[in-house]
């Protein structure tokens, strides 16, 4: 982009203009730029805001970290709300007949006649957008430390919405933007509102011929509308520097301090919320000196293609292997390309070189599929959003379930952001955008947070089932390629030894065939890697991290067996064997340390997460209650140990085991020896241990598998990306809304794991998952 900024000369103080788009990234790079450059840094800066308006705004950047040295990103998106009691002068004559047919104060008719017959917004709003211009150079100021001013009226009524003009698409960053500037502010200027604009602009022109005269160089921003009137009235002498009152004497009463919910804010950023998210990444403070040109790395077109990409993937790839049956993928694959045909003639349309989310979800809507709208706006709309966890306290501003027309909001109450709120006609401050939601886009922070616990950790916590998912899908790729042999029965043509006997089958076959040959049988060991539930894979140890871990303990898991008992196929069957037994199935031993600190407990403190060194699983996790019942029955309640509450709590059941299995104590092993000890007795022909390729097993624990005809396997952990090891040696365990027959969990558990319920649910295989499906009512042996 060529650097040239329009500038104004006056009584030897120059103007640094910048007419901008509202709330174009384009325009906040280049107040940042001007402010940056040591030859165009200003002494003051003035935007096209009221002075009120400006130190409130002011004061909240200071509060939220910004200033000089400081450099901290914007939480997006929150703004200012201010009540407005002005209506426009040419509704005079209609407000007087409108009070004489009702019999009743304006004050006392309802808002939404006033609305629709005068016109009337009761509040307005300013969004804190990052790549807003006029937020720019606020912020800019901020990190300056120098003066800034609001040049504009303070109150005044809200203008008429007009459609956009039909104006060139601001350029890129190899055009010249002061060329745009001059060649479209005309155009530009018929959306001025002449009865409510005018005063403004006068208003504007005196304050900046004022600013002028006391400072030596000022930058100014404002809607490129006003720019040509402003320009021209800064000739008309008649027009006189006017009085700038002390700024500091302004409280900013009146404003409320409130969050933008996303469907409002994304009409607030510049085309879409990734872009706002790599500006903040890659703008510098305005204290430090030019370092390059961002806007190659900030360019629209290539973020979308991304967005795009991501969108394709996530709904023809992973939405097909999560749910194959709820989506025609077939039929979207060939609507994509009238997809993108559509999009590019809208763009074409509305002279735009990129399109925005509303148009990307408008050209979705005409020709795809209701689920791949849903996956696209899920992947355009994917942001950092501020939160109210991050903002205690604040209000949000979101679209009223109770809108008609798309102009009627609602402000939830201070201290309870999931309330219905407070209906309110709101217009826009700068900008004059009308408050409507395109999009059908549902954020979780304003579902109703009622059901969240206080704090209280309760007992019965669940595992997460994204850790369930990721943990079985890794231990059924470790048992499918570990290093286990197993004898397998073998016939063989007669050689001279007869081995364990001739093969009188075998023999008799081939001598029907006309062939005199001699079978022996014999039984050697194979590599067995199927992987297959049963081949008798588990239990599986994971030693992820060997060695002392001062403070750690054994932390069994288990399933309550009551809540199986109606999902048996033979009741008194398993009624016998869990009195026989005890009334809870062992799925887990995890070792590690309990209840340590992380960002989710922090965030959501009924989460509990646990650091695990090493841990023991007997059978796949991410399964139905009614499916371990089924595990249960066709195992023959041989595969997991069981234990009564009671004896959970103190872990006593784990000495039990190894005195009654072992004749050992857990004192006489090492930790990871214990797990494969206590995996032993519980295994069908082989047991899988992952560890370090360095890791020795100890030899008792081969002695110990052959006592009990079990074969040990070894995977090592190298065989996993690190990040998937990193994320099993946590086991976040989580309050359920349900969790018969499967766990269903509260949506901020969600929010503070950053991960959804289903996540990492395709890597493990259609089989596992749907292990018991149309079981019939029999034992099965395979087991």
């Amino acid at each position: 982009m060529a650097h040239a900024p329009i500038k104004v000369c006056r009584h030897g103080s120059e103007l640094l203009a910048v007419p901008a788009f509202h709330y174009h990234h384009l325009f906040a790079v280049e107040i940042n730029r001007i402010c940056r450059q040591q030859e165009t840094r200003p002494a003051a800066v003035a935007v096209e805001l009221g002075a009120q308006t400006v130190q409130a705004v002011k004061a909240w950047l200071k509060e939220l970290g910004q200033g000089p040295g400081c450099q901290k990103k914007l939480p997006v998106m929150i703004g200012l709300l201010k009540p407005n009691n002005m209506i426009r002068a040419s509704y005079r004559q209609k407000a007087i007949e409108l009070q004489q047919k009702t019999g009743q104060k304006l004050s006392q008719i309802p808002l939404s006649v006033l609305h629709r017959e005068l016109g009337f917004s009761n509040s307005s709003l300013l969004c804190l957008s990052p790549t807003d211009s006029i937020i720019e150079a606020i912020r800019c100021a901020v990190e300056l430390d120098i003066p800034v001013f609001g040049i504009d009226l303070e109150e005044m009524a809200c203008g008429i919405y007009q459609n956009p003009a039909m104006i060139q698409h601001p350029p890129g960053e190899a055009e010249d933007l002061r060329a745009f500037i001059n060649r479209n502010a005309a155009f530009a200027a018929h959306l001025r509102d002449e009865e409510i604009d005018t005063r403004r602009e006068i208003a504007m022109t005196a304050r900046l011929k004022a600013l002028m005269r006391d400072f030596p160089r000022v930058v100014f921003t404002c809607g490129l509308a006003h720019w040509s009137h402003i320009q021209r009235h800064l000739d008309d002498s008649s027009i006189k520097p006017a009085l700038i009152t002390d700024m500091q004497s302004h409280k900013g009463n009146g404003f409320k301090r409130v969050i933008v919910h996303p469907c409002i804010a994304v009409e607030y950023m510049a085309y879409f919320p990734a872009l706002t998210k790599k500006y903040e990444k890659l703008r510098r403070p305005a204290y430090e000196e030019n370092q390059g040109n961002i806007l190659p790395d900030l360019s629209p077109a290539y973020i979308l293609q991304s967005l795009l990409k991501k969108a394709y993937h996530s709904f023809f790839i992973n939405n097909s292997k999560k749910d194959h049956h709820r989506f025609d993928t077939a039929q979207d694959l060939q609507a994509q390309r009238q997809f993108e045909g559509y999009l590019q003639n809208l763009c074409l349309l509305r002279h735009r070189i990129v399109p925005d989310i509303p148009m990307i979800v408008t050209a979705a809507e005409e020709t795809m599929s209701n689920a791949f709208v849903q996956t696209l706006t899920k992947t355009l709309m994917a942001f950092p959003w501020v939160t109210p966890l991050r903002l205690k306290g604040l209000p949000i501003v979101a679209s009223s379930p109770r809108d008609q027309d798309g102009s009627l909001c609602s402000v939830s109450e201070e201290n309870n952001p999931a309330s219905q709120g407070i209906d309110c006609y709101i217009y826009s401050s700068p900008g004059n955008r009308r408050f409507t939601s395109q999009i059908d886009y549902t954020w979780e922070e304003m579902k109703n947070k009622a059901d969240k616990p206080a704090g209280k950790i309760d007992y019965h916590l669940y595992t997460w089932s994204p850790w369930d998912y990721l943990i079985t899908a890794m231990s059924l790729h470790a048992i499918r390629y570990a290093k286990r042999k197993q004898y397998k029965q073998t016939t063989d043509v007669f050689a001279g030894n007869v081995f364990e006997g001739i093969d009188i089958k075998a023999s008799l076959r081939e001598y029907s065939r006309g062939k005199e040959t001699i079978y022996v049988r014999d039984s050697i060991k194979k590599n067995v890697c199927d992987g297959s539930l049963n081949e008798g894979g588990f239990p599986v140890v994971w030693i992820l991290k060997p060695g002392k871990h001062p403070g750690a303990e054994f932390h069994p898991l288990s399933a309550k067996c009551d809540g199986m008992e109606k999902y048996a196929r033979n009741r008194m069957h398993f009624n016998a064997n869990v009195s026989s037994k005890s009334d809870r199935m062992v799925a887990i031993v995890g070792y590690g340390d309990l209840n340590i600190a992380t960002k989710a407990s922090e965030i959501a403190p009924s989460i509990r997460s646990d650091r695990y060194y090493g841990a023991l699983i007997y059978h796949p996790l991410c399964w139905t209650l009614r499916q371990f019942t089924i595990w249960a029955e066709v195992t023959d309640f041989h595969r997991n140990p069981y234990c009564h509450e009671n004896r959970l709590l103190n872990c006593s059941l784990l000495e039990a085991i190894m005195m009654e299995k072992h004749g050992k104590s857990i004192k006489d092993y090492d930790w990871s020896t214990v797990l494969m000890f206590l995996a032993i007795p519980y295994a069908k022909t082989n047991l899988t241990v992952i560890a370090p390729h360095d890791y020795q097993i100890d030899p008792m624990v081969f002695k110990r598998a052959k006592q009990f005809g079990i074969d040990v396997g070894f995977f090592p952990l190298s065989g996993f990306p690190q990040e998937r090891l990193e994320r099993i040696a946590i086991n976040h365990m989580v309050p359920v809304s349900s969790h018969d027959p499967e766990c269903i969990y509260p949506n901020y558990v969600e929010k503070a794991l950053g991960e959804g319920q289903t996540d990492n649910r395709e890597f493990v295989s259609e089989r596992v998952l749907n292990f018991g499906a149309g079981l019939k009512n029999q034992r099965e042996s395979y087991f």
